[in-house]
């Protein structure tokens, strides 16, 4: 099967999701809102951060996302 990076992200994080293995509730939060298309904006104002603290969130919960890729040996 052939994924893209960004769909292998989503299914990944839908596994973390369901066990709530490797994301933090900010982190799974976030990339959900992020999958379903909302702002950074629209994410900061719901935690009560800046846009940039949003993004670095999202950025950390993908690094931990491929993590997760690179354990389970998928390429």
């Amino acid at each position: 099967m052939n994924y893209t990076r960004e769909r292998l992200i989503e299914v990944i994080y839908k596994a973390c999701l369901s066990d709530k293995l490797c994301l933090n509730e900010r982190e799974a939060k976030t990339l959900e809102r992020r999958i379903n298309g909302d702002t950074l904006e629209a994410i900061s104002k719901e935690l009560g951060v800046q846009k940039e603290r949003t993004r670095q969130i999202e950025a950390k919960g993908i690094r931990k996302l491929c993590g997760q890729i690179r354990n389970w040996g998928i390429k």
